[in-house]
């Protein structure tokens, strides 16, 4: 990883938060699409099963109605009540058609189609069934009526009712494997979403702790010669281990370092050359010095012998005189 420590501090902090943002746009776009794939299920559910039942039970309760209105009107004998009945039984006889007509926009499987198509066939005989009874009736041939409803015409509403109870059977199949799925859809994308957000977190926190540990340990380094330059002490080792800013700024300290052991060296040398000077011209003052006194020495003895000479010639000047 020397690539990323030679990295320039605005390229390291680019790459570092590039990384956290793409990570982070990565976890959003997981769950987005966990989103969209949970609405997908409960569309599915809300859309197609729960309408399938509410339809199917519907129908199953105007299928029962319709049948308990023709056993009431069995037991009539009033012409107006007995055609107010035949009015009820066509409504509901309507509403059952609609009713079978809304389920039917509801299937997507073919199992349905099938069980629905069985009903169909079941209610039409049963119509047949109820025509006939509705001729018994006006004839006033109640024993065969009776016989009829009874017989074929209850081993049809059976048929009827058992068909409904298995549709209504896969239908709630239906629906609790769409739950289940939407449940598991869930937990798909939560548990996505969650280890994306630990991911996130602990890549940003080992980011950021790396960052800070490549500038601050060089410049922690840099601030430490620093100081032993400032107190004197240039036997540092300096070996910068970046080419980043902090590696150049130590680049730069070891040069200014090594500057100043040399410019230190070269006053070092010039002062002992003026010391040996120095020690020189020492040496020669005090000969000059022996000198000087040794002359100071022959001048007084030549001022000796002038005196002892002037001494003479005066009195040689005398005597003379």
């Amino acid at each position: 990883m020397q690539w990323f420590y030679d990295l320039k501090i605005s390229k390291k902090l680019i790459l570092s938060f590039s990384t956290v943002l793409v990570l982070t746009l990565l976890l959003g776009v997981l769950t987005i699409s966990g989103m969209v794939r949970l609405n997908a299920a409960s569309n599915v559910l809300s859309e197609q099963w729960l309408p399938g039942m509410r339809h199917i039970l519907a129908l199953k309760a105007a299928i029962n109605t319709t049948r308990r209105y023709e056993m009431e009107q069995l037991l009539l004998t009033d012409p107006a009540r007995i055609a107010k009945y035949d009015e009820m039984i066509a409504k509901m006889v309507a509403k059952t058609r609609k009713l079978t007509g809304e389920y039917e926009a509801t299937i997507t499987t073919g199992e349905e189609k099938r069980m629905l198509e069985q009903l169909r066939k079941v209610r039409a005989e049963y119509a047949n069934e109820r025509d006939k009874m509705a001729e018994l009736r006006h004839q006033g041939r109640r024993e065969e009526l009776l016989a009829i409803v009874e017989g074929r015409s209850f081993q049809l509403m059976n048929q009827s009712a058992d068909i409904i109870d298995k549709i209504a059977q896969f239908v709630q199949d239906g629906g609790d494997s769409a739950t289940n799925d939407a449940e598991a859809q869930y937990l798909s994308a939560r548990s996505q979403a969650i280890g994306l957000l630990v991911a996130n977190i602990v890549i940003g926190m080992l980011l950021a702790a790396w960052i800070a540990r490549s500038i601050a340990a060089p410049l922690q380094r840099a601030v430490t010669v620093a100081r032993q330059v400032a107190d004197g002490d240039l036997t540092a080792d300096i070996h910068p281990a970046s080419a980043d800013e902090t590696g150049q700024l130590m680049v730069a300290l070891k040069h200014m370092n090594d500057s100043l052991q040399k410019l230190v060296g070269q006053v070092r040398g010039s002062t002992d050359t003026i010391a040996t000077a120095s020690t020189e011209i020492a040496a020669g003052n005090q000969d000059l010095s022996s000198r000087t006194e040794q002359q100071a020495s022959s001048l007084e003895e030549t001022a000796s012998s002038m005196e002892e000479l002037t001494a003479t010639v005066k009195q040689n000047a005398d005597n003379a005189r």
